[in-house]
């Protein structure tokens, strides 16, 4: 690309971020302050490592001026105004930056590097805080599922729960243990939203055929919920040896460590993806005469 194109680069995105300077902002404040969304920071890094893996086919692309970005940038930033009044969302600014970014990339480099920045400047939007309606909705459905589903576990090993909206009361016999409630931070809403992050980013980054990167798309959801199910279940047999352990700095923690099983598993589901049809492919090769047939054990190529 001449160098005259990346001066006219520079100083659009000079613009475009001294205009959503506040919207900008706002959400690094959010990021700092909300544990919610302390990953956001990590988006829009993940997105530009994105773009720099595929930097070489970027820069050999043809760029040219697309007229047919003009009207996706300004469709983009009338919605954004109107975003910031009357609708008053940061939810809908965010979304709508996006699409303002994409509009760019259209009109100033054309449709050839759009292709391969779509899906960095996409990514953006697992930095976006929904709002507090939307968020309170999902995540009350998120803690009733967690609830029932772990007092489903608990009775499964011999403990006597209950759940009664989204507490669950604990019993020996008659004997009243106490009520463990499935809090708006433990709904696991917020580690569904970092985790699909994650695993957008790996599904992604990990070549594999398109069936497998969809299965492990749709698994993201199920996978996240199951490990929060867990982790509501562990808090509930710690609130039975001492209720002090299934709250404070201790529960935190328990939250944070659930990562790790998470990832665990879905790399797991990955490998299994990637060897499922291995030797269905090795049988049809070995029949077709190709060379690159696996020989029986014991005997050479």
């Amino acid at each position: 690309m001449p160098l005259h194109a990346w001066v006219q680069v520079g100083v659009l995105a000079a613009l475009f971020i001294a205009l959503h300077w506040n919207l900008l902002a706002v959400m690094g404040a959010i990021a700092r302050r909300d544990p919610d969304w302390s990953h956001a920071f990590l988006v829009p890094a993940f997105s530009l490592y994105f773009v720099h893996q595929r930097r070489q086919a970027i820069l050999a692309a043809d760029t040219r001026t697309c007229w047919w970005g003009l009207p996706v940038f300004l469709v983009g930033l009338a919605a954004h105004f109107l975003s910031i009044f009357p609708v008053r969302s940061i939810m809908f600014q965010g979304y709508t930056m996006i699409v303002e970014i994409l509009g760019l990339v259209l009109l100033m480099l054309g449709p050839k590097v759009l292709k391969l920045t779509a899906f960095p400047v996409a990514y953006l939007v697992f930095g976006i805080k929904f709002s507090s309606r939307v968020w309170n909705v999902i995540a009350w459905r998120m803690q009733l599922i967690a609830a029932k589903s772990a007092v489903v576990l608990m009775t499964l090993f011999g403990v006597d729960a209950e759940v009664k909206g989204s507490t669950i009361e604990l019993w020996r016999g008659a004997e009243y243990l106490g009520a463990l409630n499935v809090a708006e931070a433990c709904s696991g809403l917020r580690m569904l939203i970092a985790f699909s992050a994650l695993g957008v980013a790996i599904v992604y980054l990990v070549p594999r055929p398109w069936w497998a990167r969809l299965t492990l798309l749709v698994l993201t959801v199920p996978i996240a919920i199951a490990v929060n199910v867990l982790r509501v279940t562990i808090t509930g047999f710690l609130h039975l040896v001492n209720p002090e352990l299934s709250a404070g700095d201790f529960h935190t923690l328990i939250g944070m460590l659930m990562v790790f099983p998470a990832v665990a598993l879905f790399l797991l589901v990955g490998w299994v993806l990637d060897h499922l049809f291995v030797a269905e492919e090795d049988d049809a090769a070995a029949a077709d005469g190709r060379p690159d047939a696996v020989p029986p054990p014991g005997e050479a190529r």
